[in-house]
């Protein structure tokens, strides 16, 4: 967030500098614009590389090692894989979205195109974000009839309370992503209402 504030006062000072020549300060905010950039990128191909990862090994295991027989395993097979396939889709056509936001637009422009990725993504963080975790726990929880003919009911207990453990964590560390964008989007926000008065 440093980062972000250093932006956000320089593209203030550049503002007040309009009609001046471009100064090193110009050249630190457009420095420091394509560092942020590049760091989102990267944690956005993170994001990407650890979902098609986990949904490989679903797939693997799902395919090779313990193919699932009954129709409500295979729902559940598919609500899990499917889920990711979507929110990866959804990452890169994030990545393509944010590779579109050039480091050369006039400051006004870029922050006008900043918030509204900014809001693409809030929206990716609601209710759309909800509803695949959801749809995994559920599929998840669809396994466990047939989990329950091959293996003790210690290991399904085990397993089902551990996937709550689990789910809980995944929870907090998709709302503290979601918490930090949409502050993004607020001081992004008030960024291009400083620019436009």
């Amino acid at each position: 967030m440093n980062d972000f504030d250093e932006l956000k006062n320089k593209w203030k000072n550049d503002k007040a500098d309009l009609g001046q020549t471009k100064t090193a300060d110009s050249e630190k905010l457009v420095a420091q614009a394509r560092a942020t950039k590049n760091k989102s990128r990267n944690a956005q191909l993170s994001t990407i590389a650890i979902l098609s990862i986990t949904l490989m090994v679903l797939v693997y295991f799902f395919t090779e090692v313990a193919p699932f027989k009954e129709v409500l395993s295979r729902v559940g097979v598919l609500l899990m894989c499917g889920g990711l396939l979507i929110r990866i889709i959804i990452e890169i056509v994030s990545l393509v979205k944010a590779s579109q936001l050039s480091i050369n637009l006039k400051t006004d422009e870029l922050s006008k195109r900043m918030v509204a990725y900014y809001h693409y993504r809030s929206k990716i963080h609601g209710a759309f974000t909800i509803t695949i975790v959801a749809l995994y726990i559920i599929g998840f929880y669809m396994l466990t009839p047939e989990f329950m003919k091959y293996l003790d009911m210690k290991w399904i207990w085990l397993m089902d309370i551990g996937f709550v453990f689990i789910a809980l964590t995944v929870f907090y560390v998709i709302r503290k992503g979601v918490l930090k964008e949409l502050a993004i989007l607020r001081e992004f926000s008030a960024v291009q209402n400083d620019l436009n008065n």
